[in-house]
C-alpha cells in the first residue's frame, strides 16, 4: 500500500494485451521494447536552466514558472539553489538569469560534460 499526495502526478499508463500463452486467453502486461520506452522527463533544474538559456532578457520567477511549466514552490527552492552554487543570476530588480560563465555552457557537450567546468585546476593555468 502506497500513500500518494492529491496533486502528485499519477502513474505512467499501464498497456496490457489480451494473449494466448496455451492455457486459455488471459490479459497481460505488455512488453515494452526498449527502443519504443519513452525518454526520461525532464528535471525541474533543467527546465528552468533552458528557460532562462533561451531568454533574450532576465526573467521574473513567474516567468521562469510559466515557461518551465513549474510548481511556483518547486520554482523558488530550484532557483534558490542555482543562485547559492553560482549558476544563476539575481538582480536588484528580482530577476534571474544565467551566471555569465553558464551561458556558455548552457548545452552540454556531446560527451555529456560541459566545457570549461574543470572538476580538478590544470598545473600551471591562470584558475585557483
Amino acid at each position: 500500500m502506497t500513500v500518494e499526495h492529491r496533486a502528485a502526478p499519477g502513474l505512467d499508463d499501464i498497456e496490457i494485451e489480451l494473449a494466448d500463452d496455451g492455457k486459455g486467453t488471459a490479459l497481460r502486461l505488455r512488453q515494452v521494447d526498449a527502443a519504443e520506452a519513452a525518454p526520461e522527463p525532464e528535471t525541474p533544474e533543467r527546465r528552468i536552466l533552458k528557460a532562462l538559456a533561451e531568454a533574450g532578457t532576465p526573467l521574473s520567477q513567474r516567468q521562469i514558472r510559466e515557461r518551465a511549466a513549474t510548481r511556483h514552490k518547486t520554482v523558488g527552492a530550484v532557483l534558490k539553489k542555482l543562485v547559492r552554487e553560482g549558476r544563476v543570476r539575481h538582480d536588484a530588480e528580482g530577476h534571474y538569469s544565467l551566471a555569465a560563465d553558464q551561458a556558455d555552457n548552457a548545452a552540454p557537450a556531446d560527451n555529456g560534460s560541459r566545457p570549461g567546468n574543470a572538476r580538478f585546476p590544470v598545473p600551471g593555468s591562470a584558475h585557483p
